[in-house]
């Protein structure tokens, strides 16, 4: 979507326009074609209405959204103040959605089956429209746990740990996330094997090492971030050839960096897609702001002399 607007803004006649459609397109549109002979229904994702039901639980008041009879079920039993993180309403047992019959066979698919999708979607869309400054607020609050000094513990120790690497790795953990499943019969369904680790040596020695030692700490994505977006800013009038690459590069970045804190809630992995954008958008706008100190350290040199 950012590329598509970023292309179209900057009109580049209809060849180019064609050949990203069909790019996007015939990718998309296959695996569309893929979900709805496998799931019955259109679409690219079966568990949006869901995500984005957990995202307004941070906040939703329902004495002020004032929800009809089937989605008031579905209303955060505990305080505003007193809510857990946004993945706890999916998948911990004794929740709202947890209470929800779900027809399809699996645990996991229980949780996103369609009734449960539909109902979640409408009450999430209800509790954004009715609290936007609520909603606003709380988006950028987790969007600002991207640039805490040091990793944290969020949503919880046990979501974040898995994404280190471990020598020896860490175990299937023996215990119910899903009520009607094992963790164990969760990961062999996913993984169609017992997704069991296989570490090879000397490299698995290597990572963890490489793990402990190298990090991109939050503060340093932040200064990255001001640079891309300083540098956007300022490129039309110091390096105009740097403008369209650091808009696109920059736009990315952002978009990558808050659609997760907007549709799901933080989460420390949500990041690593950023990295693949941020630091060529902060390169590029260093290159701006680099040209504009220059040139307005000779402007003032001139003026003195």
């Amino acid at each position: 979507m950012v590329a598509g607007g970023w292309l179209l803004a900057r009109r580049p006649g209809w060849r180019p326009l064609l050949a990203f459609c069909l790019a996007l397109l015939i990718p998309l549109g296959c695996y569309g074609a893929w979900f709805q002979a496998v799931h019955g229904r259109a679409g690219i994702v079966g568990s949006d209405g869901v995500f984005l039901y957990s995202r307004t639980t941070s906040f939703v008041d329902c004495a002020r959204t004032h929800p009809p009879a089937d989605l008031a079920v579905l209303c955060p039993w505990e305080p505003p103040e007193a809510r857990q993180p946004p993945s706890n309403y999916i998948w911990h047992a004794g929740t709202p959605l947890d209470g929800i019959p779900g027809e399809a066979p699996s645990p996991a698919g229980q949780v996103f089956s369609p009734a449960k999708e539909s109902l979640a979607g409408r009450f999430a869309r209800r509790a954004i429209v009715t609290q936007p400054l609520d909603y606003a607020g709380i988006v950028i609050r987790d969007f600002s746990r991207t640039f805490g000094p040091r990793l944290t513990d969020y949503p919880n120790a046990g979501m974040v740990r898995p994404f280190l690497f471990h020598v020896p790795p860490d175990p299937v953990p023996d215990r119910t996330y899903i009520p009607g499943g094992s963790a164990s019969e969760d990961v062999h369904t996913y993984e169609h094997g017992d997704g069991t680790h296989r570490l090879r040596q000397p490299f698995a020695s290597w990572l963890e090492g490489y793990q402990l030692r190298v990090a991109i700490p939050g503060p340093v994505l932040g200064l990255l971030l001001l640079g891309a977006v300083l540098g956007t800013g300022l490129a039309g009038r110091y390096r105009p050839h740097l403008r369209a690459p650091l808009v696109l590069t920059t736009a990315v970045a952002v978009t990558l960096l808050v659609v997760p804190p907007a549709t799901a809630g933080f989460d420390h992995r949500y990041v690593l897609p950023a990295l693949a954008f941020l630091p060529v958008a902060a390169t590029l706008g260093c290159r701006v702001l680099a040209t504009g100190v220059t040139r307005l350290t000779a402007g003032r040199a001139r003026a003195i002399s």
